[in-house]
Order: C-alpha cells, then sequence, then structure tokens
C-alpha cells in the first residue's frame, strides 16, 4: 500500500490514556528485563568466583594437610634419632615444615580476603547497575487523516 505523505507543521498532540499505558507497560518490561539479565550476570559472576574461591581453598588445604603430615613424620623420626646429631637435623626440617606451613596458611588468608574484595567489587558494579533512569523523548509524531 502506498500513499502519499507531506512534511506538516509541528503541533503537539497529547497522547492518549491507551498509548500512555501501552509507553509504561513497554518501560516496565524493558526494565524487567534489564533486571533479569543483569541477575543472570550477577548469578554467573558469584558462581565463578565461589568456584574459583573453592579450587584455590581446596588446593592450599590439601597442601597444608600434606604439610602436617611430613611433619607428624619427621617428629616420629626425631624421637627414634639415635644421636644428638640426627635428632637436631631432624628438628631443623621440622622447623622448616613448619615455616612453610605457616606460609601457606597466610597465603590462604590472604587468598580469603581476595575473594571477599572480589565480591565487593562484584556487589558494587551490580548496584551501580540497579541505580537506572528512563527517559521518555518524543522522536516524531505520526499524523493522518482519510
Amino acid at each position: 500500500m502506498q500513499l502519499p505523505a507531506s512534511k506538516c507543521q509541528e503541533q503537539s498532540v497529547l497522547p492518549s490514556t491507551q498509548i500512555e499505558n501501552a509507553l509504561t507497560t513497554a518501560r516496565n518490561d524493558i526494565i524487567k528485563l534489564v533486571n533479569s539479565r543483569n541477575l543472570v550476570f550477577f548469578d554467573d559472576e558469584v558462581n565463578k568466583l565461589d568456584h574459583w574461591a573453592d579450587d584455590l581453598k581446596f588446593g592450599l588445604e590439601l597442601s597444608i594437610k600434606d604439610i602436617d603430615q611430613q611433619i607428624k613424620e619427621v617428629r616420629r623420626n626425631a624421637k627414634i634419632a639415635p644421636t644428638l646429631a640426627e635428632k637436631l637435623s631432624w628438628q631443623k626440617q621440622q622447623q622448616e615444615l613448619e615455616r612453610a606451613r605457616n606460609k601457606q596458611r597466610k597465603e590462604l588468608f590472604d587468598r580469603q580476603d581476595e575473594i571477599d574484595e572480589r565480591r565487593e567489587v562484584l556487589i558494587g558494579q551490580l548496584e551501580s547497575k540497579l541505580n537506572q533512569k528512563t527517559e521518555v523523548e518524543d522522536l516524531f509524531t505520526i499524523r493522518w487523516s482519510l
């Protein structure tokens, strides 16, 4: 269908109640869609962060348990060592292992702090996305008569 059209003088036309309701409904639908996308994004990021944190924590805890087992073995060897020199050697080895364990414990706490910081950044990003503004701007008005 082809209809001839011509540009007219700009006039202010007040939208009817139906148009206002449709506009409000469309705006609310878009806001819901954006909030839904933000929720999916947030859930995905939190899941990634949780999995990363769990993997990191599991690895460090496993390493700490391994060192604890080595310390127990060294203590046992130190108790049954026949000479003072051997006992001293085992004690030094135990101290080195305990230092390594303490270092790994500290690293575990540092990593947990890093995870908390990342979570705070993520929450801050989401908060900024929640502060949305919507604006309505008339781009053009169509008027016709038959």
